[in-house]
């Protein structure tokens, strides 16, 4: 009898052990949704790195073609590009006050970002996934860089 109660209570506390194991299912859906990028429209950012030229990436020349806009790949590509073409040259139109006014560009990257963004409280329109804001410390200026020459 107590080898029967032994296995009786064995048995339950293997049952409440793994119940709280319970395994989820993750539906397609639920996978879809988490590597599906966060929308980006009306969104602001002050994320900008500094250009390194050696870094494999290029330089945006902001432009697209319009027979891209058919689809949503040339949608974002024109969107992308009217950023760049606005965001862009408020920036440089900020460096060259500075310079104006100080008499030289800022010297490092630390001080383009005190000085130009977050001393202005500069706030830049997100750029569509792939894309980035950098700042050329060599020629002073704002660009935007892309991972790949497709994009």
């Amino acid at each position: 009898m107590k080898t029967f109660i032994n296995s009786l209570c064995f048995l339950l506390a293997i049952s409440v052990l793994l119940s709280g194991c319970e395994a989820k299912k993750v539906t397609e859906k639920q996978v879809a949704e988490k590597t599906k990028p966060e929308p980006i429209i009306g969104k602001k950012t002050q994320d900008i790195t500094e250009y390194d030229p050696t870094a494999g990436k290029v330089v945006s020349e902001g432009k697209y073609e319009s027979s891209l806009i058919k689809s949503a790949m040339g949608n974002a590509r024109a969107y992308g590009a009217a950023v760049e073409n606005i965001e862009v040259p408020r920036v440089n139109q900020l460096l060259e006050m500075h310079r104006a006014t100080t008499g030289e560009y800022p010297k490092t990257f630390q001080e383009f970002m005190d000085e130009i963004i977050i001393k202005n409280n500069h706030k830049l329109t997100m750029l569509p996934h792939g894309s980035s804001y950098q700042y050329d410390v060599k020629n002073h200026k704002l660009i935007v860089v892309k991972e790949k020459a497709d994009q």
